[in-house]
Order: structure tokens, then sequence, then C-alpha cells
């Protein structure tokens, strides 16, 4: 791919994303007869969002230096090798406790809710660590 087009990436598979739910939409409504508007405004919104930091990040950067350099690829990689022992002893001693005090059931939405909680977590660590 050459250099113009590298840029747009994000918009294209933004557009990907787009022309497969529609052929999805497109196929749930021959199907069942049901067609599901707000699935495909959401999708459109997504993709118009992704257009728009797609075409500032574009339209802002000068310079030719890339991204992310080589001290930001190490860090993240730290952070990736350090976050989740940290967040599983986390969890783990949560356990402890609700066992000493005597909770025999969890129910699957907090268990859903710690790794949503997780992966909310690790991609804000990442942001700030890109930012540095």
């Amino acid at each position: 791919m050459n250099g113009n087009l590298q840029k747009w990436v994000w918009t294209f598979i933004g557009l990907m994303c787009v022309i497969g739910a529609s052929i999805t939409h497109i196929i749930i409504y021959l199907t069942t007869g049901e067609l599901n508007l707000s699935g495909l405004l959401g999708i459109l919104a997504g993709f118009v969002i992704i257009f728009l930091i797609n075409a500032i990040y574009v339209k802002t950067k000068k310079h030719k230096t890339p991204a992310v350099d080589e001290r930001t690829i190490t860090n993240l990689k730290k952070f990736y090798a350090i976050a989740p022992h940290i967040y599983l002893g986390i969890i783990v001693v949560c356990l402890v406790v609700l066992s000493i005090t005597g909770v025999d059931v969890i129910s699957t939405s907090y268990l859903w809710l710690a790794v949503m909680m997780y992966i909310g977590l690790c991609g804000v660590g990442a942001f700030i660590l890109n930012l540095k």
C-alpha cells in the first residue's frame, strides 16, 4: 500500500465494517423480516467517529517521525507484562475475602464485569503510556 493510502487505513477498515454489517442486516431482514435501524445507525455513527479521528490525525501530522518509537513499545511490553499479574492478584485477594465472608455463589455478570474492567484499565494504561 502506498504512503497516501496507508494514512487512511482506519477509515478503510471502518468502511469494510459498515459494508459487512449492512450485508448482515440485509440477510437478517430477508430471513426474519425485521430491520434493526438502531444497529445500522450505530454502525454509521461509529464509522463517522472513526473517519473524523482519522481525518484529524492525517491533517495535523506534518512530520515524518513514526507515531510510536522503540521506547514506547518497550514501555508497553513492560506494562502488559506486569499489569495482568497485579490485576489477577487483586482478583484473587477479592475472591479470598468473599470466601472468608461466606459468599458461595458469584453471579456471572460480576465475572464479566471484572473482565471488562481489566480490558478498560489496560486500554487506559496503554493510552497513558503512548502519550509519554
